[in-house]
């Protein structure tokens, strides 16, 4: 796998629109973008951090996205938005943007 792009949100456990402090030393998500032409990488990865212990636990596949090379996390921490670095978009050449909702409780996040 490719990794091009880690977006670190410095809020993610926003259970609401305002904006939170991350809690020191409490885990937290990252989101990993991957090229995935001519590779077998799906696009969009999370993981778990724990700052405490420098672990890094991957959860999966966050979203398919078609060559994500650069993320950000809405500062609400609900969205999740991406630069798809392409030549293409449907039948017209132009890149892409993508935007992703992230759900806060993910089940393969939870402990």
């Amino acid at each position: 796998m490719n990794l091009l792009l880690i977006a670190v949100p410095s809020l993610f456990l926003a259970a609401s629109a305002a904006p939170q402090k991350r809690i020191p030393n409490k885990p937290y998500l990252v989101y990993v973008g991957t090229y995935t032409n001519k590779t077998t990488s799906k696009g969009i990865y999370v993981y778990k951090f724990d700052p405490g212990t420098g672990k890094l636990t991957s959860l999966g596949v966050a979203a398919e996205s078609e060559d994500p090379s650069f993320l950000a996390v809405h500062p609400s921490g609900k969205y999740l938005y991406a630069v798809n670095e392409i030549d293409h978009f449907g039948e017209k050449k132009s890149g892409a943007a993508s935007a992703f909702s992230i759900d806060p409780k993910p089940a393969n996040s939870r402990s």
